[in-house]
């Protein structure tokens, strides 16, 4: 694994996963079934095809989160602010994106669990890259995506993801967690 710092608040880990981890990971969302991508609210998450167009898939996983933990914890600040590093977020999200599909400018919003813990880093593992289109594209950065690479942000970064233009793309998505 090779760690890449774009800025100081966004970074990759180039062979972050095995491309046969990726293969499996792809296979297992296509069984679960994707659905369309709603945009997360303070009031509840809508459905808002103008900001965001893709599909994805929900799911949580204690022993999934656990490993890639291991794997990440070493390229992430152990501490933000007053806040000490606990782990990935145990809810996942595949992301799949077709032809003219994408996720227009944003910033991911913090996940609170409880009192003491909230996510403060985005962290993604792109799973293909046999596609055209489908950048990152952040303002100061734009990330192309490989196969196995993960890209990880400090949640108030704004970005997006332009639109696929052929093929289709897979991301696998969680947080870093933070807490007292």
């Amino acid at each position: 694994m090779e760690i890449n710092y774009h800025t100081d608040k966004i970074w990759t880990i180039e062979n972050f996963m095995e491309r046969e981890e990726c293969e499996n990971l792809i296979a297992f969302s296509e069984e679960i079934g994707y659905e369309e991508a709603k945009v997360s609210f303070p009031e509840g998450a809508k459905m808002v095809k103008g900001l965001r167009n893709n599909e994805r898939i929900l799911f949580e996983d204690e022993e999934l989160a656990g490993r890639l933990w291991e794997r990440l914890a070493p390229f992430c600040p152990f501490k933000i602010e007053n806040s000490i590093a606990v782990g990935l977020n145990e809810m996942f999200r595949f992301y799949r994106y077709e032809r003219e599909q994408r996720f227009k400018r944003h910033i991911d919003g913090r996940f609170k669990r409880g009192e003491s813990e909230e996510s403060r880093i985005t962290f993604l593992v792109y799973l293909n890259d046999n596609y055209k289109g489908g950048i990152t594209k952040f303002d100061e950065v734009s990330i192309i995506p490989k196969i196995g690479t993960a890209l990880c942000f400090i949640h108030e970064q704004k970005h997006e993801g332009i639109p696929i233009e052929e093929g289709i793309k897979y991301v696998l998505r969680s947080d870093v967690m933070y807490g007292n």
